[in-house]
């Protein structure tokens, strides 16, 4: 992807972030969605042999609500977000259950604050799709960095297949890219698209399915183990 593309603001989330916890939303999604990404994680947990004591990245954390589930399975859990609103409201929500899940604000695009080769598994519900352009490498490229050699990445993205959907309300057919004030906000690229990304970043597919959504907004998923 060009570096030419619109800039996005990342940091657009803590506002979000915060008008949904206003609203009495349980995190960025409703309890159905949350309970609906827990099933999907537990599937593809089940899939895949490690043991209940792994040490896992929940990317893109926001309010807790996954990590807190993963804690409860037995893994050795930490979570990360841009947003400063969600990792304190998850970390709240932590005390509020005597949760040792180590949530830290970090930029995932710049850099993650862990040691190399430490994650047996790095879980990324919906946040891939939330990066823009050039600095989907990086991401990419920074999860590596943070897998241990044959760990797991389980990712849950949106994606778009051609035609593109016509009257979707901030869609841009060439950036392949949902604007909101003037930023891009959500990155809809193909199946083909991102399954290369993931697959030069030397992450190797092991399985992937689409789920059919409305307006052809599409979920993959997809299990991918870092070469060892």
């Amino acid at each position: 992807m060009k570096e030419s593309q619109p800039k996005p603001d990342y940091l657009y989330h803590d506002q979000a972030y915060q008008a949904k916890r206003n609203a009495g939303f349980p995190g960025w999604d409703t309890e159905d969605v949350i309970q609906q990404s827990i099933c999907e994680m537990s599937s593809l947990l089940d899939k895949i042999s490690l043991s209940d004591s792994s040490n896992v990245l929940d990317i893109g954390c926001g309010a807790g609500n996954l990590s807190f589930w993963l804690e409860s399975r037995g893994f050795q859990v930490c979570g990360t977000d841009i947003s400063h609103q969600a990792i304190e409201w998850a970390k709240e929500k932590g005390e509020l259950q005597s949760s040792k899940v180590s949530f830290i604000t970090s930029d995932a695009t710049n850099n993650l604050p862990y040691p190399n080769n430490f994650f047996d598994i790095v879980i990324d519900n919906h946040c891939l799709h939330c990066i823009i352009g050039a600095d989907r490498i990086r991401y990419l490229r920074n999860i590596v960095s943070v897998l241990k050699p044959g760990g797991f990445y389980l990712l849950s993205s949106m994606c778009c297949e051609f035609p593109y959907p016509e009257g979707l309300e901030g869609f841009d057919t060439n950036s392949k890219c949902i604007f909101c004030k003037g930023f891009p906000v959500r990155y809809l690229g193909t199946r083909k698209e991102i399954l290369s990304e993931i697959e030069n970043a030397s992450l190797q597919i092991i399985e992937h399915t689409e789920q059919i959504g409305q307006d052809r907004m599409n979920d993959l998923i997809v299990i991918a183990q870092k070469v060892k």
